[in-house]
């Protein structure tokens, strides 16, 4: 048995197969798919993953999804109990790199397969399109409202501002969810009944104005008497007659006092509230 040709032809077998094993079909600057790798440890700093057909790629911590590094941290042991957990994926590198360390004298080392990838760019651009998208929806539902719409509302909680001299606040209204969905802002002098509002009361309104103001609905609305076949009445209806309102409380009367009360202990204000209240209110 010739030992020479036996060991030639196992070293160009393992040859190839090394070559297979680097072979990169990726490309920087594409999207792709992978999966967390089935590994015991990950490298502290970041967490490897397996992409079909490649080498195993490499996510830094710092590109990982997440808002700021504790985040991140959080979604990296999530990411690493999870193996085999598919990501959507943004390739910043695919290449062939210098091996590492330092190559001894006479010793020859092929270049090593290196793939950077990018997480947090993909979830933030879907973040945006979702935001895209729904303010697209939003200016869709304002433009469709027109002066004088009557619909029904549900009042949501209760809106206050802060004094002039800036100690405390005082009640200017109510914030609604109209039965489109939308939030508009119901004046105190728009109610029928100043001190008959509460959370949760369903009342009837008729649309003052509505805008955009930037990405924000500016949206204002007035509260009628409710039709007597309310459940006949629909989106769009004109109101044809102006309900009496009656005047809000001047002075400091018990019942003015009272609602400073409820302003002070419902003003918390929503981080999902899009209604931008007029400071000369």
């Amino acid at each position: 048995m010739n030992t020479s040709s036996t060991s030639t032809s196992r070293a160009s077998r393992s040859s190839k197969k090394a070559a297979r094993a680097t072979t990169i079909t990726i490309a920087a600057g594409t999207t792709i798919q992978c999966a967390v790798a089935d590994i015991a440890n990950h490298p502290e700093s970041g967490v490897v993953v397996t992409i079909e057909g490649n080498p195993n790629g490499f996510i830094p911590n710092r590109l990982l999804a997440g808002k700021n590094n504790s985040a991140k941290a959080e979604h990296r042991n999530l990411l690493i109990a999870t193996p085999g957990m598919t990501l959507e994926v943004f390739v910043e590198e695919a290449g062939m790199a210098a091996p590492k360390g330092e190559e001894k004298p006479g010793q020859s080392r092929a270049p090593r397969p290196r793939i950077i990838l990018n997480e947090d760019k993909i979830v933030h651009s879907k973040i945006i399109g979702a935001k895209q998208q729904a303010n697209a929806r939003l200016r869709e539902q304002v433009a469709a409202l027109q002066v004088g719409d009557c619909m029904h509302a549900t009042v949501v909680r209760f809106a206050s501002k802060k004094n002039d001299d800036g100690e405390g606040t005082h009640l200017i209204g109510a914030f609604v969810e109209l039965e489109n969905g939308l939030p508009a802002l119901l004046h105190k002098s728009q109610m029928i009944s100043f001190q008959a509002i509460e959370e949760g009361a369903a009342i009837y309104v008729a649309i003052n104005s509505a805008a955009m103001d930037g990405n924000r609905a500016k949206v204002s609305v007035k509260e009628l008497k409710a039709p007597a076949a309310s459940s006949g009445v629909s989106t769009g209806h004109q109101a044809t007659a102006p309900a009496t309102q009656d005047a809000p409380p001047s002075g400091r009367s018990a019942s003015q006092a009272m609602w400073d009360q409820v302003a002070a202990f419902h003003n918390q204000p929503g981080s999902d509230t899009v209604v931008v209240i007029d400071p000369s209110v």
